[in-house]
């Protein structure tokens, strides 16, 4: 049988990537949007995913009515420059 060294009181950390502060949908209101860039060699598919789940699972927990599309999206950006680059990403709305 193993030994474990059973501690008291260690304080439970914040999951961060279940963190509702990690994501604005909290502060969106109907018509806001955020856009959200895909990291360098992230899946497209995959960062859709994500997102989808994370505004599911925030309206199941905080907001059963609010509902959220997401579209993929090419959006200019401003670079360093002062010109303009294209950037590949993901636009979530909050539609209800």
């Amino acid at each position: 049988m193993e030994n474990f060294n059973i501690e008291k009181n260690i304080p439970i950390p914040e999951d961060i990537r279940g963190s509702s502060s990690q994501r604005p949908w909290h502060k969106m209101e109907v018509g806001d949007s955020v856009f959200i860039p895909l990291k360098e060699n992230d899946n497209a598919q995959r960062a859709k995913n994500r997102l989808q789940q994370s505004t599911r699972t925030f309206c199941k927990k905080h907001q059963p009515d609010w509902k959220f599309v997401l579209r993929y999206r090419l959006e200019e950006e401003t670079n360093e420059n002062g010109g303009f680059q294209e950037v590949s990403g993901i636009r979530v709305w909050r539609s209800a």
